[in-house]
C-alpha cells in the first residue's frame, strides 16, 4: 500500500489537503475453453496486462469503475489463489502481477488531483509512505489455476527493486528530509512462495525481526514524528483532519470542478456549510428553472453531460404536490414528473410519511429508528453548557424518558436549561406540571444551528404542522387522535377506537398514524401507543379549538358502550379498558353526574371490586350512590342497589359496622317499598347474614340464613339456584362453628340437587363439592379431601380454564392438604404455581395473591425456614397495608403470623409486642369476641406460657375459653384446643 499526504493548505492553495490511498488492479480479458465438467475444466486466459486504478472517489475525464470496497480489497489483496475478481463485466487480478510497487501510479494519481495543470507534485507532498509485504524471492507457485503466470514471478521481484531505486533517486530530497519512507521485510520470506499463504507464523516472525532492527526503529520514529507534525500544523490552523473531512473536502472539490467545466452556477451545498454563502438566491434560481416549460434542470441532470449529482428533498411530507396535479391550469404535471432520471445521479427524500416514501422510492426505503437511551444521553450531554447537570443519573434518565428520546425535544429541553440556568430535575418537574403548562413549555421557540433559518423549532409547533397536513386528507385520522387524546396514551386497544364506515378506512387510518410516527403499533397490531408529546399536543389543539369537552364526552360514551360486565369470562377484555376508563372518568371538564359517566363509573367500580381493588371501588360506589339519590330518589331500586354495592365493598374492607348499617338500611327500605318476600329483600337479608358471618356472629347469621332459605323455598322452590346458594351459606356457618356433620349433610344435599338441576360440571355444583372437600380437610380425612379436590381441579380446568380463580382456589386448597400432611415439597411446588399464575392473572396486590404468598410462608414456617418465612410475611404485610389498609383483617392476619415466627424463634419481646398490637386492633375493628381476636389472645397466652409466666398465661387462657364456649360452643375444636393448653399450664406447674 502507498500513501501520499499533502501539506496543510494555505490561502493561495487552490487544491485541498488530503490523503491518497490507491487501489490498483490488473485487468484480464478471459476466454474460456471448457473441457469436461466444471470441476476439472481447463481454462485458457489471454493476458492483456493492463493497469486500472480503482478509486473511492471520481475524477473528471478519467475512467471511473464503480467498485465496492469489498471488490477493491479482493482485487488488490496480497496474492493467495490468484483467482480473478469480476467487477461489472470486467475481470481483474492482483496488481502485484504487474505493478508490485505502485509508487509511480500513486504519484500520477496525486498529481491529477492536486496539480493537474502543472504536474509539479513535489512541493505539495508533506509525507510519502510505501509499505511492502516482503521479497517473494524466485520461488514460483503451482496451486493456482493460473499456472502460466508462474513465469512472471521472477520478473516481479526484479521490477519491484528497480522501481524502488528509481523512485528514491527521483524523490531523494524527500528521502533525505525524512519525508519519504519505504518499509519492506527484505529478509526471511524468500523461501515462502506466493502460494504458501498459510505460513502466517513465519511471516509474523520475519516481520518482528525486521521491526526490532535499530535502523528500522529510527525510520518508524521519523515517520511518526512527521505525521505528528502534520497534525499539529493543521491543528494550529484550526482545520479538521479526520478522514471524513478529507473525503468531504475532496468531494466538494470535485463538484467545484464539474461546476467550472459546465459553468452551472445553481449547484449549492447545505446552508450550514460555512464554505458557501448566498444560498437563498440559488434556491430561487432552482425554483425558477424547475417549473419552466423547458425543464432545464431535469433535462440537464438527466443527460450524460450532467455528471454525477445528488439531489436531496427534505421534509417531503405532503402527498398533494408530488402526485396530484396543481390547481393552476398552466401547470399540467405533478412534481414527481419534474424529477431528473440518470444513472449518474441519486435522489434522497426525507419524510415522516411512509406512504409517500414507498411511492417515491418504492422498495428503497430506509427506516430511521428511534434513538436509544445511550444516544439520547450523549445528545443531551453535547447540548448542555454545564454537563454536570446530567447528574443525578436517575433524574436525567427520567427526563429523557419523559421526552421519549425525541431528538428535537431533547435539544429544546437543553436550550431551555441553558438559557434559564436550571437543572434537569427542575425541567423534569416542569414536564410533570399541569398539561397546559407543559404545552407552554414545549411551545417555546429556541435556536437550533442544525435546522434551517425561519423554520419553527418547538416540538408542539412542528407536530401541529404535520397534523394539519394529514387532517385535510384523512378526516378519520383527526377523529382517532382526538379520541385517543381523551384516554390513556399507552396500550390503546383497537377495539376501543370509534367505528368507521368500513374496515379498510380503519386500517388506512391506523397506517397513516403509524407512517407519521404519531402512534406505535404493539405486537400483533391489537393495541397502539400514542406518542406522549403527541398526546399532549393533541389535547392542546382540542382545547384551543374548544373541542376538548366534546371529545371527552365522546370518549365516555364510547367506553360506556363497549365496557363489558364484570363477569370473570370478560376479565381479559375489561382489564384492557381499566386504565382508559380511569383517565376518562378523572376528567374535570365534563359533568361528573352525566348519565353515561355514571353508568361507566358503575361498570368500572364493579370490575375494580372483582379485581380486589376495594379502596378504589369505594370512591366510585360513593359517586354512583350519591348521584342516584339526587337524580332517582332515596328509595329507587337502582339507588338501593348502589347502596348494597357500597356495603359489599365495606364488607370486603373489613369495615363490618358500616357494612351492617347499610345492609339494614337497604333491607328495611326494600321491605317497605317492595314487600316482605321480594327477591331483592331476600338478597339484602343474605348480605346482612354474610356480614354477621364475617364478624363471627354465628347465631345471628344462622337465623337470617334459615329465614332466607325457608322463604326462598316457598317463593322460588326447593331447587332454585338462589335457594341452593342460601343452603350452602348456612352450611358454611356450620363449617366455621365446627359442626362438621350438619355442614356435610347440607353440602351433600346442595351437590345432589345442583347436579340434577344445573349439571355435574356447573360452577355452582363444583363450588359445593370444593366446600365439602374443605370439611373433609378440617376433619383430617385427607384422602377423601385430596380425591375430591383433584376431581374439582380437573373439572374446573376443563370447564373454566387453567387460570380461572375457581381453579386456582381449588389448587390452593389441595396444597393446604399436602401441608397438613407434612408433604412440604408437594405443597410448596403447588403454592408457587398458584402464586405465579395469580400474579399474572390477578396482579401482585390482589388479596388472593397475598393470601397464597402467606400460605407459602406458612410452609416455610412449619419447616423451620425462618428467614424465608419472615421475608414473605413482611412482603405480604407491606403490600396488604398499602392495598387494603393497615387495619384490614388480612393485614392483621399476616402480622399475627409474623409474630408466630418470632415466637418460634424465641424472640419473645418482638412476638409479644406484635401480638398485643394485633389484639388491640382486632378488638377495635372486629370486636372482642371475634374468632381472630380470640386466636391472637390464645397466641399471646402461649408466649407467656413459653416464658414461664404461668399466672398471666392462665388468666388469658381462662378468658379465651370462657368466650369461646359462649361464641363457638363447648365442643368446637378451637375451644377444646384452648382447654388443652390450660391443662398444659397446670401440668407444668405440677398441679
Amino acid at each position: 500500500m502507498t500513501v501520499v499526504s499533502a501539506k496543510p493548505r494555505t490561502k493561495n492553495d487552490r487544491q485541498g489537503q488530503g490523503v491518497v490511498r490507491l487501489f490498483e488492479a490488473r485487468k484480464y480479458h478471459l476466454r474460456y475453453n471448457q473441457k469436461g465438467s466444471i470441476g476439472g475444466a481447463e481454462r485458457e486466459f489471454r493476458n492483456t496486462k493492463g493497469i486500472v486504478r480503482l478509486r473511492s472517489y471520481t475524477l473528471l475525464e478519467e475512467s471511473n469503475i464503480l467498485a465496492t470496497i469489498y471488490e477493491a480489497a479482493l482485487t488488490t489483496s496480497a496474492t493467495t489463489t490468484f483467482e480473478p475478481v469480476r467487477i461489472g463485466n470486467r475481470m481483474f487480478a492482483d496488481s502485484g502481477l504487474g505493478v508490485n510497487n505502485p509508487v509511480d501510479e500513486v504519484e500520477g494519481e496525486a498529481a491529477n488531483i492536486w496539480c493537474s495543470e502543472t504536474a509539479d507534485l513535489k512541493p505539495l507532498v508533506k509525507c510519502f509512505i510505501s509499505i511492502r509485504t516482503g521479497n517473494p524471492g524466485i520461488k514460483a507457485f503451482e496451486e493456482s489455476m493460473f499456472k502460466f503466470l508462474s513465469q512472471t514471478v521472477v520478473s516481479i521481484a526484479t521490477e519491484t527493486e528497480e522501481t524502488e531505486k528509481r523512485f528514491i533517486a527521483k524523490w531523494r530530497k524527500h528521502f533525505d528530509e525524512n519525508r519519504y519512507f519505504r518499509f519492506n521485510v527484505d529478509q526471511g520470506l524468500q523461501s515462502i512462495g506466493l502460494d504458501e499463504y498459510k505460513q502466517k507464523g513465519a511471516m509474523e516472525s520475519a516481520t518482528n525481526r525486521y521491526l526490532v532492527n535499530q535502523a528500522q526503529k529510527n525510520r518508524v520514529r521519523d515517520c511518526i514524528e512527521n505525521l505528528n507534525l502534520k497534525q499539529k500544523l493543521i491543528g494550529t490552523d484550526k482545520t479538521e483532519t479526520t478522514f471524513a473531512t478529507i473525503v468531504n473536502e475532496f468531494a466538494v472539490f470535485s463538484i467545484q470542478q464539474q461546476a467550472a467545466v459546465y459553468n452551472v452556477h445553481w449547484l449549492m451545498p447545505f446552508e450550514r456549510n460555512p464554505s458557501f454563502t448566498g444560498r437563498e438566491s440559488k434556491v430561487a434560481r432552482i425554483e425558477d428553472l424547475l417549473f419552466t416549460k423547458d425543464q432545464t434542470i431535469r433535462d440537464f441532470l438527466g443527460s450524460k453531460d450532467g455528471g454525477q449529482w445528488l439531489l436531496v428533498y427534505d421534509n417531503a411530507d405532503d402527498m398533494d404536490p408530488w402526485f396530484h396535479n396543481s390547481k393552476d391550469e398552466h401547470i399540467t404535471r405533478c412534481l414527481v414528473d419534474y424529477l431528473p432520471k440518470s444513472t449518474q445521479g441519486a435522489i434522497v427524500f426525507t419524510t415522516r410519511d411512509r406512504k409517500i416514501a414507498v411511492k417515491l422510492a418504492r422498495q428503497n426505503v430506509v427506516d430511521v429508528p428511534l434513538i436509544d437511551e445511550s444516544t439520547a444521553r450523549q445528545l443531551l450531554r453535547n447540548c448542555l453548557v454545564d454537563q454536570r447537570l446530567l447528574e443525578p443519573l436517575d433524574k436525567s434518565t427520567a427526563l429523557l424518558q419523559q421526552l421519549t428520546f425525541l431528538p428535537l425535544a431533547i435539544i429544546q429541553a437543553a436550550a431551555y436549561i441553558n438559557a434559564n440556568g436550571i437543572g434537569t430535575t427542575d425541567y423534569l418537574s416542569l414536564l410533570n406540571d399541569q398539561e397546559e403548562e407543559v404545552i407552554d413549555l414545549l411551545s417555546e421557540d429556541f435556536e437550533d444551528d442544525g435546522r434551517y433559518r425561519g423554520i419553527k423549532n418547538p416540538v408542539a409547533t412542528t407536530w401541529l404542522i404535520s397534523f394539519e397536513q394529514i387532517r385535510r386528507r384523512h378526516p378519520l385520522v383527526a377523529e382517532y387522535l382526538s379520541f385517543m387524546a381523551c384516554i390513556e396514551s399507552k396500550d390503546v386497544p383497537q377495539s376501543l377506537l370509534p367505528p368507521s364506515l368500513s374496515r379498510k378506512k380503519e386500517v388506512d387510518t391506523i397506517s397513516t398514524l403509524d407512517a407519521y410516527s404519531f402512534i406505535i403499533r404493539r405486537p400483533a397490531d391489537v393495541a397502539l401507543d400514542i406518542h406522549r408529546l403527541v398526546h399532549l399536543a393533541m389535547r392542546n389543539w382540542l382545547r384551543e379549538e374548544n373541542l376538548l369537552t366534546q371529545w371527552s364526552e365522546k370518549a365516555i360514551m364510547r367506553l360506556a358502550e363497549v365496557f363489558p360486565s364484570h363477569d370473570y369470562q370478560n376479565r381479559s377484555i375489561w382489564k384492557k379498558y381499566l386504565t382508559h376508563t380511569k383517565y376518562a372518568l378523572d376528567s374535570d371538564i365534563i359533568d361528573k353526574h352525566g348519565e353515561y359517566r355514571i353508568d361507566l363509573a358503575r361498570k368500572f367500580g364493579m370490575c375494580l371490586y372483582s379485581d380486589g381493588r376495594w379502596n378504589e371501588a369505594e370512591n366510585l360506589d360513593m359517586l354512583v350512590m350519591e348521584t342516584r339519590k339526587r337524580v332517582l330518589g332515596q328509595e329507587h331500586p337502582d339507588t338501593l342497589t348502589s347502596i348494597a354495592n357500597l356495603a359489599s365493598t365495606y364488607r370486603n374492607q373489613g369495615r363490618w359496622n358500616e357494612a351492617e348499617n347499610l345492609d339494614i338500611l337497604v333491607m328495611e327500605t326494600r321491605k317497605r317499598v317492595l314487600g316482605q318476600e321480594h327477591p331483592d329483600i331476600l338478597t339484602s337479608i343474605a348480605n346482612l347474614a354474610s356480614t354477621y358471618l364475617n364478624q363471627g356472629r354465628w347465631k345471628e347469621a344462622e337465623d337470617l340464613f334459615v329465614l332466607v332459605i325457608e322463604t326462598r323455598k316457598r317463593v322460588l322452590g326447593q331447587e332454585h339456584p338462589d335457594t341452593l346458594t342460601s343452603i350452602a351459606n348456612l352450611a358454611s356457618i356450620y363449617l366455621n362453628q365446627g359442626r362438621w356433620k350438619e355442614a356435610e349433610d347440607l353440602f351433600m344435599l346442595v351437590i345432589e340437587t345442583s347436579s340434577k338441576v344445573l349439571g355435574q360440571e356447573h360452577p355452582n355444583t363444583l363450588t359445593s363439592m370444593a366446600n365439602l372437600a374443605v370439611i373433609y380437610r378440617k376433619q383430617g380425612r385427607w384422602k377423601e379431601a385430596e380425591d375430591l379436590f383433584i376431581l374439582v381441579i380437573e373439572t374446573r380446568k376443563r370447564v373454566l380454564g387453567q387460570e380461572h380463580l375457581g381453579t386456582l382456589t381449588s389448587m390452593w386448597n389441595l396444597a393446604s392438604i399436602y401441608q397438613n400432611q407434612g408433604r412440604w415439597k408437594e405443597a410448596e411446588d403447588l403454592f408457587i404455581l398458584v402464586i405465579k399464575t395469580m400474579k399474572r392473572v390477578l396482579g401482585q396486590e390482589h388479596p388472593d395473591t397475598l393470601t397464597s404468598i402467606a400460605n407459602l410462608a406458612s410452609i416455610y414456617l412449619n419447616q423451620g425456614r425462618w428467614k424465608e418465612a419472615e421475608d414473605l410475611f413482611m412482603l405480604v404485610i407491606e403490600t396488604s397495608s398499602k392495598a387494603l389498609g393497615q387495619e384490614h383483617p388480612n393485614t392483621l392476619t399476616s402480622m399475627a403470623n409474623l409474630a408466630v415466627i418470632y415466637r418460634k424463634q424465641g424472640r419473645w419481646k418482638e412476638a409479644e409486642d406484635l401480638f398485643i398490637l394485633v389484639i388491640e386492633t382486632r378488638k377495635r375493628v372486629l370486636g372482642q369476641e371475634h374468632l381472630g381476636t380470640l386466636t391472637s389472645m390464645w397466641n399471646l397466652a402461649s408466649i407467656y406460657q413459653n416464658q414461664g409466666r404461668w399466672k398471666e398465661a392462665e388468666d388469658l387462657f381462662i378468658l379465651v375459653i370462657k368466650t369461646m364456649k359462649r361464641v363457638l360452643g363447648q365442643e368446637h375444636p378451637d375451644t377444646l384446643t384452648s382447654i388443652a393448653n390450660l391443662a398444659s399450664i397446670y401440668l407444668n406447674q405440677g398441679r
